[in-house]
């Protein structure tokens, strides 16, 4: 009994230990990520220039998917679905919210229009809205990184790992398959 209460409290202050390095690691990162906002004007150039660009352009999507289905594009309807949006992304039963938001949606925008227009408004853009963030975020891998293939993805990956591994994690590589920064 007395080397079973040792072994748990050994393996105790092991764990302990471990997980103290990386807490003061996350908090690092923490602080790090809120250095920001210590610049005002780099703040406000930087974040909220580019987030408040962002839901514009979410606002007018919205706007001309209500308009395309009939449903009456107003500030009043594109800010329903902002609160459905956010309302089906706290509800985690389905992956991005598909299901909660159609009826949601539903609900809300009985008295405009049909259940099935407003399920086919819902799905619509969803599937509109998936599209264009892949086809975003796919063109902006290829022309920040400037990686033309998946097999160069996978080989700068591979290099990196065994930089890393190499103990040289943060040196400049010479290896033509390795992301190249633009500048």
């Amino acid at each position: 009994m007395l080397f079973f209460i040792t072994l748990i409290a050994v393996s105790t202050l092991v764990g302990f230990a471990l997980l103290s390095a990386r807490v003061k690691a996350f908090w690092a990162r923490v602080r790090q990520g809120f250095t920001i906002l210590r610049d005002r004007r780099r703040y406000f150039r930087q974040v909220y220039l580019v987030q408040f660009y962002g839901w514009l352009c979410r606002a007018a999507g919205f706007w001309f998917l209500l308009e395309a289905f009939h449903i009456g594009g107003s500030v009043r309807n594109v800010l329903l679905v902002f609160g459905v949006n956010a309302v089906a992304t706290i509800v985690p039963f389905t992956p991005g919210g598909a299901g909660v938001q159609q009826a949601l949606l539903v609900k809300v925008f009985s008295g405009e229009a049909t259940g099935a227009t407003v399920a086919a408004y819902s799905v619509g853009q969803q599937v509109a809205t998936a599209v264009t963030s892949f086809c975003l975020g796919l063109a902006s891998v290829i022309f920040i990184f400037r990686f033309r293939s998946f097999k160069e993805v996978i080989r700068a990956g591979r290099a990196d790992e065994e930089r890393e591994k190499a103990g040289r994690g943060g040196l400049a590589s010479s290896d033509p398959a390795a992301p190249r920064a633009r500048g």
